[in-house]
């Protein structure tokens, strides 16, 4: 950890993982894996940040991010992003709702709602 980031109420973060600047990580939330929560993201509840995600900006998440995937500007996430997809203040999608994926395959960025 660096800068100004704080962990709070028995959140985690371990293996190769960094948390850096003015960024959180909330109640029971776990970063791990080589992932790296920059900015002044906030990571809630019980999300999971892990393998080579990037938070950054003022993101607020409360889902999966995971795999390679980037999510940035003021977005938020309650259901998953992972695969390569990139979320940010130039995408479609800013925010995620809880029982939605976002991943990228072929350069396209795919949303699915997973209550169907």
């Amino acid at each position: 950890m660096s800068g100004a980031a704080r962990v709070l109420a028995d959140a985690h973060i371990y293996d190769h993982a960094h948390v850096s600047y003015d960024a959180t990580v909330f109640s029971y939330a776990r970063v791990y894996g080589h992932a790296k929560v920059c900015g002044s993201a906030c990571i809630y509840s019980h999300a999971k940040i892990y393998n080579y995600a990037v938070i950054n900006g003022r993101a607020k998440i409360y889902g999966k991010v995971y795999g390679n995937a980037r999510v940035g500007g003021s977005c938020e996430v309650y259901g998953s992003v992972y695969g390569n997809a990139t979320i940010n203040t130039k995408s479609k999608a800013k925010l995620v709702p809880k029982n939605y994926e976002v991943y990228e395959n072929n350069n396209v960025v795919k949303i699915i709602d997973k209550t169907e």
